[in-house]
Protein backbone atom coordinates (compact mmCIF):
# COMPACT_ATOMS: atom_id res chain seq x y z
CA UNK A 1 0.00 0.00 0.00
CA UNK A 2 3.05 2.23 0.77
CA UNK A 3 4.30 1.40 -2.59
CA UNK A 4 0.82 3.03 -4.06
CA UNK A 5 0.84 6.04 -2.57
CA UNK A 6 4.42 7.13 -3.07
CA UNK A 7 4.00 6.05 -6.49
CA UNK A 8 0.96 8.15 -7.11
CA UNK A 9 2.86 10.86 -5.17
CA UNK A 10 5.62 10.70 -7.51
CA UNK A 11 2.97 10.78 -10.72
CA UNK A 12 2.23 14.20 -9.08
CA UNK A 13 5.57 15.33 -9.25
CA UNK A 14 6.25 14.54 -12.68
CA UNK A 15 3.54 16.12 -13.49
CA UNK A 16 4.58 18.81 -11.46
CA UNK A 17 8.15 19.07 -12.98
CA UNK A 18 6.25 18.93 -16.93
CA UNK A 19 4.44 21.79 -16.07
CA UNK A 20 7.53 23.69 -14.81
CA UNK A 21 9.49 22.74 -17.98
CA UNK A 22 6.52 23.05 -20.80
CA UNK A 23 4.20 25.00 -19.38
CA UNK A 24 0.66 24.18 -18.02
CA UNK A 25 -0.66 21.23 -19.79
CA UNK A 26 -4.02 20.97 -19.33
CA UNK A 27 -5.69 24.12 -17.58
CA UNK A 28 -9.50 23.38 -17.74
CA UNK A 29 -11.65 26.64 -18.67
CA UNK A 30 -14.89 25.44 -17.34
CA UNK A 31 -17.22 28.31 -15.68
CA UNK A 32 -17.93 26.91 -12.70
CA UNK A 33 -14.28 26.42 -11.33
CA UNK A 34 -11.99 29.34 -10.33
CA UNK A 35 -9.56 29.97 -12.57
CA UNK A 36 -6.32 28.09 -12.15
CA UNK A 37 -8.27 25.10 -10.09
CA UNK A 38 -7.39 22.93 -12.81
CA UNK A 39 -4.43 24.21 -13.74
CA UNK A 40 -1.89 21.34 -14.11
CA UNK A 41 0.28 22.52 -11.10
CA UNK A 42 -2.85 22.41 -8.68
CA UNK A 43 -3.60 18.91 -10.37
CA UNK A 44 -0.07 17.86 -9.70
CA UNK A 45 -0.08 19.18 -6.25
CA UNK A 46 -3.33 17.20 -4.95
CA UNK A 47 -1.65 14.11 -6.38
CA UNK A 48 1.27 14.55 -4.69
CA UNK A 49 -0.32 15.41 -1.07
CA UNK A 50 -3.00 12.40 -1.57
CA UNK A 51 0.17 10.30 -2.06
CA UNK A 52 2.27 11.52 0.06
CA UNK A 53 0.07 11.59 2.99
CA UNK A 54 -1.28 8.61 2.60
CA UNK A 55 2.19 6.96 2.33
CA UNK A 56 2.92 8.76 5.41
CA UNK A 57 -0.02 7.61 7.40
CA UNK A 58 0.44 3.96 6.37
CA UNK A 59 4.22 4.17 7.31
CA UNK A 60 3.34 6.27 11.38
CA UNK A 61 0.49 3.88 11.65
CA UNK A 62 0.30 0.67 10.35
CA UNK A 63 -2.11 -1.21 12.57
CA UNK A 64 -4.66 1.65 11.77
CA UNK A 65 -7.86 0.19 9.37
CA UNK A 66 -7.24 0.97 5.83
CA UNK A 67 -10.15 3.75 5.72
CA UNK A 68 -7.86 5.73 8.39
CA UNK A 69 -5.19 5.93 5.74
CA UNK A 70 -7.47 6.85 3.13
CA UNK A 71 -8.76 9.97 4.76
CA UNK A 72 -5.62 11.21 5.88
CA UNK A 73 -4.56 10.83 2.21
CA UNK A 74 -7.99 12.64 1.02
CA UNK A 75 -6.94 15.25 3.25
CA UNK A 76 -3.45 15.56 1.79
CA UNK A 77 -4.90 15.63 -1.72
CA UNK A 78 -7.32 18.74 -0.14
CA UNK A 79 -4.14 20.46 0.89
CA UNK A 80 -1.77 19.96 -1.77
CA UNK A 81 -4.47 21.40 -3.99
CA UNK A 82 -4.88 24.32 -1.93
CA UNK A 83 -1.15 25.16 -1.46
CA UNK A 84 -0.91 24.33 -4.75
CA UNK A 85 -4.23 26.66 -6.50
CA UNK A 86 -3.32 29.68 -4.01
CA UNK A 87 0.56 29.32 -5.64
CA UNK A 88 -1.29 29.87 -9.15
CA UNK A 89 -3.24 32.40 -7.81
CA UNK A 90 -0.15 34.75 -6.79
CA UNK A 91 1.66 33.86 -9.46
CA UNK A 92 -0.81 34.90 -11.78
CA UNK A 93 -1.43 38.18 -9.74
CA UNK A 94 2.23 39.21 -9.78
CA UNK A 95 2.07 39.11 -14.02
CA UNK A 96 3.09 42.43 -15.53
CA UNK A 97 0.41 43.52 -18.26
CA UNK A 98 2.18 43.60 -21.67
CA UNK A 99 4.43 46.46 -22.58
CA UNK A 100 4.40 47.11 -18.77
CA UNK A 101 8.07 46.16 -18.46
CA UNK A 102 8.81 49.19 -20.96
CA UNK A 103 10.89 52.02 -19.44
CA UNK A 104 8.40 54.57 -20.97
CA UNK A 105 5.96 53.85 -18.12
CA UNK A 106 8.32 55.84 -16.09
CA UNK A 107 7.12 59.16 -17.42
CA UNK A 108 5.39 60.90 -14.63
CA UNK A 109 7.12 58.97 -11.71
CA UNK A 110 8.94 61.11 -9.28
CA UNK A 111 12.64 60.82 -8.29
CA UNK A 112 15.45 62.19 -6.26
CA UNK A 113 18.34 63.41 -7.10
CA UNK A 114 21.34 61.60 -5.87
CA UNK A 115 24.49 63.46 -7.88
CA UNK A 116 23.26 66.91 -8.86
CA UNK A 117 25.57 67.60 -11.74
CA UNK A 118 28.31 70.24 -11.30
CA UNK A 119 27.66 72.82 -13.53
CA UNK A 120 24.10 73.65 -15.24
CA UNK A 121 23.33 71.28 -18.25
CA UNK A 122 25.91 68.79 -17.10
CA UNK A 123 24.56 65.29 -16.37
CA UNK A 124 23.56 64.03 -13.05
CA UNK A 125 21.85 61.10 -11.58
CA UNK A 126 18.26 60.43 -10.18
CA UNK A 127 16.80 57.60 -8.50
CA UNK A 128 13.51 56.22 -9.68
CA UNK A 129 11.69 52.99 -8.65
CA UNK A 130 10.22 51.32 -11.62
CA UNK A 131 9.04 47.72 -11.30
CA UNK A 132 9.54 47.60 -7.74
CA UNK A 133 13.43 48.09 -7.46
CA UNK A 134 14.77 51.27 -7.72
CA UNK A 135 17.06 52.32 -10.44
CA UNK A 136 19.37 54.82 -10.93
CA UNK A 137 19.32 57.15 -14.41
CA UNK A 138 21.29 59.84 -15.91
CA UNK A 139 19.45 63.18 -16.67
CA UNK A 140 20.47 66.61 -17.96
CA UNK A 141 18.49 69.49 -16.57
CA UNK A 142 19.41 73.15 -17.66
CA UNK A 143 18.27 73.37 -13.95
CA UNK A 144 19.82 73.95 -11.15
CA UNK A 145 19.53 71.16 -9.12
CA UNK A 146 20.97 69.61 -5.68
CA UNK A 147 21.32 66.10 -4.27
CA UNK A 148 17.96 65.26 -2.64
CA UNK A 149 15.87 67.43 -4.48
CA UNK A 150 12.73 65.70 -5.80
CA UNK A 151 11.72 65.75 -9.60
CA UNK A 152 9.43 63.93 -12.34
CA UNK A 153 10.19 62.41 -15.29
CA UNK A 154 9.48 64.19 -17.97
CA UNK A 155 10.58 61.73 -21.08
CA UNK A 156 12.75 58.53 -21.74
CA UNK A 157 15.54 59.86 -23.81
CA UNK A 158 17.56 56.46 -23.96
CA UNK A 159 17.68 53.29 -21.56
CA UNK A 160 20.01 55.14 -19.61
CA UNK A 161 18.75 58.70 -19.57
CA UNK A 162 15.68 60.62 -19.08
CA UNK A 163 14.73 64.32 -18.78
CA UNK A 164 13.14 66.22 -15.42
CA UNK A 165 12.05 68.93 -13.91
CA UNK A 166 11.81 69.87 -10.62
CA UNK A 167 8.82 68.74 -8.81
CA UNK A 168 6.52 71.64 -7.75
CA UNK A 169 4.65 71.10 -4.49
Amino acid sequence: MVVTYLVIGCVGLGIALLALIIGDLFDVAVDFVPDGALSSTSIAGTLAGFGFFGAAAVGLLPDAAPWVSILIAIFGAGLGWLLAWSTVLVARRQEQPEGAASLDNIVGSTGVIVEAPREAGMAGTVAVTFLGSSRRLHFRSPDELREGDRVVIDAVISTTQVQISRLTD
